[in-house]
């Protein structure tokens, strides 16, 4: 028969699993140039701290290097987000200054008039 303890620490096990695999598809997906959700990971987070907190786990040496695993892939992550944002920003910028140029170009003066 399970204790009380013993169903939180499944049901922590569970959470931290949980948000571990969803921020390693995030990274995945932002590598892929799909679309993460970060809403769901956001309240995934927040379940796992509202779990954890309503149940101190018996084993916590255990959550909390796994908690410092998932911090550590968060972190990561979030440099990941920054440095795609940084590039699209670059790359809006070079478009908008080529459309510029185009758009006040001399059209008698290009290389391709015949």
């Amino acid at each position: 028969m399970s204790t009380d303890k013993e169903v939180a620490g499944n049901e922590i096990q569970r959470e931290i699993e949980k948000v571990s695999g969803m921020v390693s598809s995030a990274r995945c997906m932002l590598t892929e140039g799909k679309p993460v959700d970060l809403v769901a990971l956001e309240k995934e987070v927040d379940d796992l701290c509202q779990a954890i907190h309503k149940n101190t786990p018996q084993n916590s040496r255990t959550v909390r290097q796994a908690l410092a695993a998932i911090v550590n892939d968060l972190d990561i992550f979030e440099h990941e987000l920054t440095e795609q944002h940084r590039q699209l920003e670059q790359n809006l910028a070079e478009r908008t200054r080529k459309l510029a140029i185009e758009a006040y170009s001399d059209p008698s003066n290009t290389e391709n008039n015949t």
